[in-house]
């Protein structure tokens, strides 16, 4: 299911304001056979090793479409596109040229968790 090459692939998200809202997706392939991907989460933190309870802010979103929030879609069996909503609420949350830490994560209907992405975001 991995988005990144390797675990240690490091992604940026940035180029948007402050106050903003932003759509972040991401594809999901190679999704185990009997598989099928349920739920995620954006978790944003001022720094990697934060407890995700310190988190600036987590979108935890499922099949079911939440507005600012996201949702999951399932084109395939073996893939899943995953749609974050970060509202300007959230991304004001973010100080302009402050690099925050996020990653995103995926839960199967058989409780496989997975760690598909981290990164760095910040706001201009």
């Amino acid at each position: 299911m991995p988005v990144a090459t390797t675990e240690d692939e490091i992604f940026y998200i940035g180029n948007f304001a402050a106050g903003s809202n932003l759509t972040i997706e991401r594809d999901v392939t190679d999704v185990p056979d009997g598989e099928s991907v349920i739920a995620a989460k954006l978790v944003v933190k001022a720094n990697s090793s934060d407890l995700d309870a310190a988190a600036i802010f987590i979108k935890s979103i499922t099949l079911s479409p939440v507005d600012g929030v996201g949702f999951i879609e399932i084109p395939t069996p073996t893939t899943a596109i995953l749609t974050f909503l970060l509202t300007a609420v959230n991304t004001a949350l973010l100080t302009p040229g402050k690099v925050y830490h996020y990653y995103i994560a995926v839960k199967t209907d058989s409780n496989l968790l997975q760690r598909l992405e981290r990164g760095f975001i910040t706001t201009d």
